[in-house]
Parts: structure tokens; C-alpha cells; sequence
């Protein structure tokens, strides 16, 4: 049997070596480097979180002239959960040349590009478009993913979601729930340990804290054109991708995956109904948090927006209270309202209970409690 040899010279500053390869003309495997990202995404209806792991391999391509190397697009895989618990696999591609990248899974799909340690784009899910922002393990360290909620002037209550990394860097997504033709806003900042600080794409600025663990953090923001607003959330309140799922009880689906039963999710009453209310609603355990607003029709008061301050939810049985809007009271501090709620849930997309609102008062008024039974919410 005949074996071929021959000569083949690399080059280098100083050194010129030189190679035997025998044999036939076989290649040598291509490297492959794989970088996880974790991160989070938002529409009017939906929150939640994702993994992906990014593939690129580099082709190699040599001559006695000297050698050259570029990134071929190659796979990328992940896992993708709603807050209600909802997981699908994802799988689509990555081009390390140019950044860009476009997977999908069930009903979803993630389609944007990595620039520096930030990769951002376009969510597309059940209920139209939003946004997406992810985050590289750095120095060996996953990313922080935390999912929530915000209330702002104006009825103005969303979702919330924030990734920090080891590094320092912090990027994060935002989409109100009841003005839906709103587009996402984008996140970027810094964070330390125990402190955030960002700004947002549509002129906010905003701090806040992390609990002495890190697993929840909360803040406020101040509003380009006047206003300030709150936010808050969880590591745990994300779906499962990159934390713990929500309180569970009978089976229901979202999105082309399998849950089990979780009040996490917007909520909404019609307008049709003595209270019309939309609400965003995270769970943790059995513990439920999150935002919402309220609209009706009393004398002198029309709604506001209300953060939850307690709840609870064990299948089928709903209960949670709230602070509502807030008042000036002329001396520098504010009035403050509530909101309680009491239901059982009935379906996977329905509950129905009883609402009582007492509104903030003002200088010159206070308003008596109401009770609004017979309230219907519908998931979405």
C-alpha cells in the first residue's frame, strides 16, 4: 500500500516549523465554542425566562501563504418557560461573525444579536411582539435573572424583568399590560451587589436594591416627562428556565408547553363589569406578588394603579391585598388607598371573586370603602 507524505510549513514571527502529514487528506475536527446565555423576555400579555447555548465553530482554512480563520454559523438550543410555568425547547441558529440570532419553540421566538456582553431583540409570542435580553456566564458565574412587575402614573402597570451579571453589567426588558399598542421599553445599567442603577430607552432613570441573598430586588424611577413610578421582583418568580416554578394545581397549557395550574399571568376584568381591573400577577411558592390597576365609576374617582403587598394562592382559593394609588396630603407625605381581592379560581383562564377598594383620600375628601362582588378575571 502506497502512503502519500508531504511537507507543510506554518508560519510565525521567528519561527518556521515544519510538519509531516501522512496519509490521506484528512482535516483535522473543527473547534467548537459553546457560551450560555440566560436572560428574560416580555410582550403585553406574557413574561418569562430562557437559557440558550450558543454555538460557533471556527473554519480553518491554510496555505503556504499563512492561515486565516472565520465563524461558521452553527446551533443553538435552549429552554424557554412563561411565569405560568409553560417550557418549550428551543432550536434555531447563531452566526458568531455577525451576532445575529433567530430560534424558536411552541409558539415563541427569539430573533436578535449579541453585542458585547448584552444580547437583545425581538420576542414574538401568543399575544404579539415584545422584547428579549440576555446575558453571558461570566468568570464562571451565571446570570441573576429576576421577573416582576411596575405600577406608574397614569394606570400604567407592566411587567418588569431584569439580568445582571457577575461583571457588573445589567440589561432588562419592560412591557405595560393594559396600554398593549405600547411598545417594550429596554433596560441598561450597572449593578452591584447590593444596588442597581439604569436608565431606560424611553428617557426613565431609575435605582434600587437587592435583598441582603439576592434572590429579590426593588426600586423606584423617575419618568423623562414627570412622575415617578415602583418596581420589584424575584429570582424565583421567572417560570422555571433559570429559577424555580411557580405554586402548582391542576393541569392547564400555555404557549405549545405543559404546566401545572399557577395564578401567574395578566389577569383582566371588562370594562362591562362594575370594576374594570388588569393585573400581573407572579408567584413564589404559594406567595403571590405583583401589579394592577383598577377603573370604575364612583363620585369623584375613576381608578389607579395598585402593587400587591400580600396573597396567597392554594388551589383553588385566590386572596390578595394591595396598596392603591396615592394622594398628596399638603404636608409632604401622601395618602395611600387599598385593594383587597378574594377568589377561586374556576378554569386555567378563569376566576371569580369579590373586590374591596377603599380609594385614597385627598386634602378636601375621603371616600368610603366599596365592595364589588361577583368580579370575573380572565387569564391571557
Amino acid at each position: 500500500m502506497l502512503v502519500r507524505c508531504r511537507a507543510l510549513r506554518t508560519f510565525a514571527p521567528a519561527v518556521v516549523p515544519l510538519l509531516l502529514a501522512c496519509g490521506s487528506d484528512a482535516t483535522a475536527p473543527t473547534p467548537t465554542t459553546t457560551t450560555v446565555y440566560a436572560g428574560t423576555f416580555v410582550d403585553a400579555a406574557q413574561s418569562g425566562s430562557f437559557t440558550l447555548r450558543l454555538a460557533s465553530s471556527s473554519s480553518n482554512l491554510s496555505s503556504l501563504a499563512g492561515a486565516s480563520t472565520s465563524m461558521a454559523p452553527t446551533t443553538a438550543t435552549g429552554t424557554l418557560s412563561t411565569v405560568d410555568g409553560s417550557t418549550v425547547t428551543l432550536s434555531g441558529t447563531y452566526d458568531a461573525a455577525t451576532g445575529a440570532l433567530s430560534v424558536s419553540g411552541g409558539a415563541f421566538t427569539l430573533a436578535g444579536t449579541a453585542q458585547g456582553s448584552v444580547l437583545s431583540g425581538t420576542f414574538t409570542g401568543t399575544h404579539g411582539t415584545g422584547a428579549f435580553a440576555a446575558a453571558p456566564t461570566s468568570s464562571g458565574t451565571a446570570p441573576m435573572v429576576y421577573c416582576g412587575t411596575y405600577s406608574a402614573p397614569g394606570n400604567d402597570v407592566g411587567w418588569f424583568n431584569i439580568v445582571t451579571t457577575a461583571a457588573g453589567t445589567m440589561s432588562g426588558v419592560a412591557h405595560s399590560i393594559n396600554a398593549p399598542s405600547k411598545s417594550s421599553v429596554t433596560l441598561t445599567g450597572t449593578a452591584s451587589a447590593t444596588t442597581l442603577t439604569f436608565t431606560s430607552s424611553d428617557g426613565a432613570t431609575a435605582t434600587g436594591t437587592r435583598s441582603a441573598d439576592g434572590s429579590s430586588l426593588a426600586g423606584t424611577f423617575a419618568q423623562s416627562g414627570g412622575g415617578s413610578g415602583t418596581f420589584q421582583g424575584n429570582t424565583s418568580e421567572c417560570g422555571g428556565a433559570t429559577g424555580p416554578t411557580g405554586a402548582t394545581g391542576a393541569t392547564g397549557t400555555s404557549g405549545g408547553g405543559s404546566t401545572a395550574l399557577t395564578v401567574a399571568g395578566r389577569w383582566g376584568a371588562s370594562g362591562s363589569q362594575p370594576a374594570a381591573m388588569q393585573e400581573a400577577l407572579l408567584v413564589t411558592g404559594t406567595a403571590i406578588s405583583g401589579s394592577g390597576a383598577i377603573t370604575v365609576s364612583i363620585p369623584s374617582y375613576t381608578g389607579d394603579a395598585f402593587v400587591i403587598t400580600s396573597g396567597s394562592f392554594t388551589n383553588p382559593s385566590v386572596t390578595f391585598t394591595a396598596s392603591l394609588g396615592s394622594n398628596p396630603d399638603g404636608h409632604g407625605g401622601t395618602f395611600v388607598g387599598s385593594l383587597s381581592f378574594t377568589g377561586t379560581v374556576t378554569s386555567a383562564t378563569t376566576m371569580t371573586g369579590t373586590l374591596t377598594y377603599t380609594p385614597p383620600r385627598t386634602a378636601t375628601q375621603i371616600f368610603a370603602t366599596q365592595t364589588v362582588a361577583g368580579v370575573t378575571l380572565t387569564k391571557s
